[in-house]
């Protein structure tokens, strides 16, 4: 199973994260995978809680497109439609930018 990132800093993510762990926990062996998405933003020397982890790189080149459609049908993230947020979480051009690389990240979880 595969879900957002702990450490991702959207309360959302953070929430579904939490949700997916007591998921996991009634199907016994699943492998929880996180993936990062607002944490691509972080400080990469930002010190984290947990212990270094495991983690893979899924080449996904050939789903560029179908990906970005994707992402661009969330309007909500990617225009003003929602405008009284002035602080709420928006794919910018350059958030938009991780994006674009040719791979997914998925970290081994281990809640």
């Amino acid at each position: 199973m595969a879900v957002s990132w702990r450490h991702d800093p959207h309360c959302d993510h953070q929430a579904s994260y939490v949700l997916a762990v007591a998921a996991a926990s009634l199907l016994p062996g699943l492998t929880l995978w996180e993936y990062p998405i607002w944490g691509l933003t972080l400080d990469p020397l930002s010190p984290l809680p947990d212990p270094p982890c495991a983690g893979v790189r899924v080449l996904i080149e050939e789903h560029l497109p179908t990906k970005r459609q994707a992402i661009a049908a969330h309007l909500s993230q990617t225009t003003n439609l929602v405008p009284d947020d002035p602080h709420g979480f928006r794919l910018t051009a350059p958030m938009l930018a991780l994006f674009g690389t040719p791979w997914e990240i998925f970290i081994r979880s281990d809640p």
